[in-house]
């Protein structure tokens, strides 16, 4: 199916929205027609167990049984993955009942029964904690006024700077290689964006997939645009400590973005960890590829025993320090870095005129 759409095709925006259109519901319809096997392979197995007590020859109910047994195992197998659970108990004897279970479960902890406001009163209709959330993030993501373009320039004029070379690994055009190397890195049993394909589809077509992310990786930059469709992403409220209260701060939201645009994420984030050292002190090691926290831990307590003498230690940790960048400041950290027009025109890209929905 895949060969036969891209034989003569021009790649663009409407063709690879297509392509994924027709992946997901070819995959649809060939996992109804798998079901229905199963079905019809269940009944004839079951019908031929009954034939088999009715003649009683043991070699053949056993047997029978046999069969059976394997065919509802991998059956039941299929509804593990299929329902997410990490693992099946040992002790489940209807693997249906337990998947409701685990269902409700899910349920309970993704419900908000009631928010807590900041004056401390408590919201329990939900339009009530939907208009909540709505002014607490609003005022979260609203640009507040700062520093202006110079300022920017002149708080950075000491900043880092790569050398040319250094700027030249991050730069040009996405690379089989790199969509290669981002797949075998992407974590699996993970929420799908609007498109509905998961990774385990790319990883499992990776052959096919490969090449034709290379196609409109490169097509959307040259473009220098990214499709609203394919930005769209569902936002998920989730409650950050089961003991941290009903404040609206105690919930984050994950946004479930589309799988290619994630990819295409992983793909600029392995740019950066090739030159991220040169930028970033030895004293930060969160998210620097080779240094561990564990480093810092060993500095302080050789700090405390060389000082012999009593101490504090103060731990600061921004609120919302991610929702609060200013994507300006962000551009002219990258300008002042050295990076160069490619590698800035991505980061430009993935953050251009994003399209949210809230569930």
């Amino acid at each position: 199916m895949i060969q036969r759409e891209l034989t003569g095709a021009v790649v663009g925006n409407a063709w690879w929205g297509k392509l994924k259109s027709k992946i997901r519901t070819f995959a649809a319809d060939f996992s109804r027609r798998l079901n229905l096997d199963r079905r019809a392979a269940q009944t004839a197995l079951e019908e031929k167990v009954d034939r088999a007590v009715k003649s009683r020859v043991s070699g053949d109910i056993v047997l029978a049984k046999a069969e059976l047994a394997s065919l509802l195992i991998k059956k039941d197998q299929a509804l593990v993955v299929r329902a997410r659970l990490k693992r099946m108990s040992s002790e489940a004897t209807n693997m249906a009942a337990e998947l409701r279970a685990e269902e409700n479960r899910n349920a309970d902890k993704r419900h908000i029964a009631c928010v807590t406001l900041p004056d401390k009163r408590t919201v329990t209709t939900s339009a009530g904690i939907c208009e909540a959330f709505r002014l607490f993030f609003q005022d979260l993501f609203t640009r507040e006024p700062g520093l202006s373009s110079a300022q920017f320039d002149a708080y950075l004029a000491d900043f880092p700077c790569l050398e040319a070379a250094e700027a030249a690994r991050c730069e040009g055009p996405i690379t089989e290689s790199e969509i290669w190397d981002a797949l075998k890195q992407v974590g699996l049993d993970k929420s799908p964006g609007l498109d509905g394909l998961p990774y385990e589809v790319y990883l499992r077509l990776s052959p096919i997939f490969v090449p034709l992310l290379q196609l409109i990786y490169n097509h959307w930059m040259r473009q220098g645009s990214l499709p609203r469709r394919f930005t769209r992403g569902v936002i998920k409220l989730l409650r950050k400590d089961k003991n941290g209260g009903d404040g609206l701060g105690n919930f984050r939201p994950l946004t479930m973005l589309n799988t290619d645009l994630k990819i295409l994420a992983k793909i600029l984030a392995n740019r950066l960890q090739l030159v991220l050292s040169r930028l970033i002190g030895p004293e930060q090691t969160c998210a620097v590829k080779g240094r561990t926290i564990q480093d810092n831990l060993h500095m302080v307590r050789l700090i405390l025993e060389q000082v012999d003498s009593e101490a504090a230690l103060i731990n600061l940790d921004q609120s919302k320090a991610f929702d609060r960048v200013d994507h300006r400041f962000l551009e002219a950290v990258l300008s002042a870095a050295g990076f160069g027009a490619d590698f800035r025109s991505w980061i430009r890209l993935l953050y251009a005129s994003p399209v949210r929905w809230w569930k």
